[in-house]
């Protein structure tokens, strides 16, 4: 008779103490740098886009954390009348920082090109 109570007393109080046992959480934490800049002229893209920008940029941000660049380049009217615009974007994580300048600067160069391109029109 006491054999099959000492085994139930056992049995419930593993069953509270495993209830009672702190589990402890991981913590995460997802940040995402988003910065989108419109420019209208060429002129507008050499001075919205420095290497002192980007230096604080990376100055600004943590390790492993994701950053998108958008660069809007819109052109109102040419000679045809006809209104264009082009979108860059440019992801990267600030563990990569010498890639993410390298496809900055090919994004800022094919802007370039989008104005001059138009500009010749």
């Amino acid at each position: 008779m006491f054999k099959p109570l000492i085994f139930i007393i056992m049995v419930l109080l593993s069953i509270h103490s495993y209830s009672q046992s702190v589990q402890k959480e991981q913590d995460s934490k997802v940040v995402i740098y988003e910065i989108e800049i419109n420019v209208d002229s060429a002129e507008e893209i050499e001075k919205a886009i420095t290497t002192k920008d980007i230096d604080f940029l990376f100055s600004s941000t943590e390790p492993n954390e994701e950053i998108i660049f958008r660069l809007q380049c819109k052109i109102s009217e040419n000679h045809d009348k006809i209104k264009s615009n082009m979108t860059y974007t440019v992801s990267g994580n600030t563990n990569d920082k010498e890639q993410f300048i390298k496809n900055l600067e090919k994004a800022k160069s094919s802007a370039l090109k989008f104005y001059n391109s138009k500009n010749k029109d």
